[in-house]
């Protein structure tokens, strides 16, 4: 099983300084287009510390996008709405309207 096919994603945390700014660019090209992994470059410790425990915290949200999680529906609501449609004269949009006018709890 290699890496990719696991599930897992990879996060590589770099410290950026005077020092280690001559070797970034080398390791941003190999962790990030080489191997396909995140990296973040962090100023300290410290800093590698904030951002460990933002990802931790992220990460035990039930949905930390709430843009990219999709909206739940149950068959109920679909077979309601497909059956609204069916009364003359109420289209979709009035019948989505109408169901949520009056929606069942």
């Amino acid at each position: 099983m290699t890496f990719y096919s696991s599930g897992l994603r990879g996060t590589v945390l770099a410290e950026k300084t005077s020092l280690s700014s001559q070797y970034f660019p080398a390791l941003q090209k190999f962790a990030v287009l080489e191997i396909g992994l995140i990296l973040f470059p962090v100023a300290n410790q410290r800093a590698a510390g904030q951002l460990l425990w933002q990802m931790v915290v992220a990460e035990g949200k039930k949905s930390s996008n709430p843009f990219l999680s999709k909206a739940l529906t149950s068959p109920l609501d679909s077979s309601v709405l497909n059956t609204a449609q069916l009364i003359p004269g109420l289209g979709d949009i009035k019948a989505k309207a109408l169901l949520e006018r009056f929606k069942l709890q």
